[in-house]
């Protein structure tokens, strides 16, 4: 099967919109930038083109996940069938191993189709200010909670036995929230179909013990691919991409946004955080996922402290460029609300490693230690 995620499968009847608009409405930039990701995947299964113009969400997020442990550096095994990514350490020498997963909207909620302008414009509004702010974060947290559980059994009942897996080898869950239609507005909640009490502290449970890490994201969108578009060609003026991000080296104003551009380019990598588990049997370094557009979450000596890019996106907002001058008077104005009304600090300390040649050998070497 060709290298090609939009080759004919002649499927007509079953294509996923939001593969159908990639296809015909966006850019051959867009296009050309999913084949860049996926050039090199081997498809084990003989199903990822297939899911991805059909069912979209997951492949996409998978051939994402590709294309930044390849910006990583790791080498990939491909020679088992599962997990989904087994990564070789290109310092190290450590095996990880990352399950790729999901949170899908609900039956019962919202379809991706009801998604209008109000709600595209909203993705700047502080998410306390939402009149669903409460059920789209409790439908959230369950639709990610489902998630995780579901993958931290499969590697209880199903990997750990695979003769190529070696239990000393952290295990990670890459998770993508697709969840809510407005994608990344998000002790324990009721699940109201059930009574069941969710756990939000899922690290302080020895149930959690096995999962090393959690890679998250809620900005691995369409819009992202548009953002990258942006970042690389002065001639695309179809749309301008804004995002929304937190400046945690600056205290008096947190809130800040971004006009991508050649000028002001986003990362493939922006947008990721990785958050550890403090208690895992086998503890992830933060060198194992280090990358500038990368955020990192530690728990050390019970404080929070944080790694890596301390400018993550939290929001995008992709918009016709004929709006550009009205839709930044709109984001003004709310950003003046986000940092009048700052009352949540995310981390005690921000840890900022400078990686020079020099440095970075003495970390791994410490690390290794």
């Amino acid at each position: 099967m060709m290298n090609d995620l939009f080759q004919d499968l002649e499927m007509k009847k079953e294509l996923h919109p939001k593969f159908l608009v990639l296809r015909d409405v966006y850019s051959e930039y867009h296009r050309e930038i999913l084949n860049e990701w996926f050039s090199g995947f081997q498809d084990r299964d003989n199903k990822i083109i297939k899911e991805f113009q059909t069912t979209f969400h997951s492949s996409f997020w998978e051939i994402f996940l590709y294309k930044v442990f390849k910006e990583l550096h790791f080498k990939i095994d491909f020679t088992h069938n599962r997990p989904d990514f087994i990564l070789e350490h290109f310092g190290l020498g450590e095996v990880i191993y990352v399950e790729a997963t999901i949170a899908n909207i609900s039956i019962s909620g919202s379809p991706e189709d009801s998604r209008g302008m109000e709600d595209i414009l909203s993705m700047f509004t502080p998410p306390y200010l939402l009149p669903d702010f409460e059920t789209g974060m409790v439908e959230s947290i369950i639709r990610y909670a489902n998630a995780i559980k579901s993958k931290t059994e499969k590697y209880r009942n199903d990997y750990v036995n695979c003769k190529w897996i070696c239990s000393d080898n952290p295990y990670v869950i890459a998770l993508s929230s697709y969840s809510q239609v407005n994608y990344g507005r998000e002790q324990y909640v009721i699940k109201q179909e059930t009574g069941a009490e969710i756990l939000l502290n899922i690290f302080d449970s020895k149930e959690y013990e096995d999962v090393s890490a959690i890679i998250f994201t809620s900005n691995c969108t369409i819009g992202k691919l548009t953002a990258l578009v942006r970042s690389k060609n002065e001639d695309y003026n179809i749309t301008n991409v804004f995002n929304l991000y937190q400046d945690f080296f600056d205290e008096e104003v947190r809130f800040k946004y971004q006009d991508v551009g050649t000028k002001a380019p986003e990362l493939v990598t922006d947008g990721l955080w990785v958050f550890h588990n403090p208690n895992a049997k086998n503890q992830l370094s933060v060198l194992d996922f280090w990358d500038e557009g990368i955020t990192q979450i530690m728990i050390e000596d019970e404080k929070v402290h944080m790694y890596g890019n301390p400018n993550p996106t939290i929001a995008r907002l992709d918009v016709p460029s004929i709006t550009k001058e009205l839709v930044e008077l709109m984001i003004a104005g709310e950003l003046y609300i986000y940092n009048a009304n700052v009352k949540i600090e995310y981390a005690d300390y921000y840890h900022h490693l400078q990686f020079v040649e020099s440095d970075n050998d003495k970390l791994l070497e410490e690390d290794k230690q």
